[in-house]
């Protein structure tokens, strides 16, 4: 990310004038661990900062999402117990993969589908007093 001039005086030193004194020659945002965004601050848990990367492999969503979809569109036609894909049990869950949509001409031609969301999120555990900077990138990211 880009560094950017603070806004409002360092928040290290609330007296301070707009930089402290450590930052005001490099132009930088006051960075001291103990000092975190407050975006960054919802993720602290047990005392750790924990940051997470949402990821979409194999575009699981948009084929869960054709899933939900087609149990919506197809639930009568098919005798689904719900047009609700998450209400629906194992064994129907599995026909509606391997079967129904599989072999419904008009679906099938849409793409893949996906009857359960894979996990879709990495937590990482940073470490601001060792790396401030890299950790201030990556959360921003």
């Amino acid at each position: 990310g880009k560094w950017r001039r603070p806004r409002t005086p360092c928040r290290c030193y609330p007296d301070a004038p707009p930089l402290c004194s450590r930052h005001d020659a490099l132009g930088l945002r006051c960075r001291l661990p103990h000092m975190l965004d407050l975006e960054a601050q919802k993720h602290v848990v047990d005392g750790k900062l924990r940051c997470w990367l949402d990821i979409d492999i194999n575009d699981s969503r948009a084929a869960y999402q054709r899933a939900v979809n087609f149990v919506a569109a197809k639930n009568l036609a098919y005798s689904l117990t719900s047009n609700w894909l998450p209400e629906l049990g194992g064994s129907e869950l599995k026909r509606v993969k391997e079967q129904l949509y599989a072999n419904d001409f008009e679906w099938s031609g849409r793409g893949r589908c996906a009857v359960k969301m894979p996990p879709q999120r990495i937590y990482v555990e940073v470490w601001p007093e060792v790396a401030p900077l890299a950790v201030e990138n990556f959360v921003a990211l």
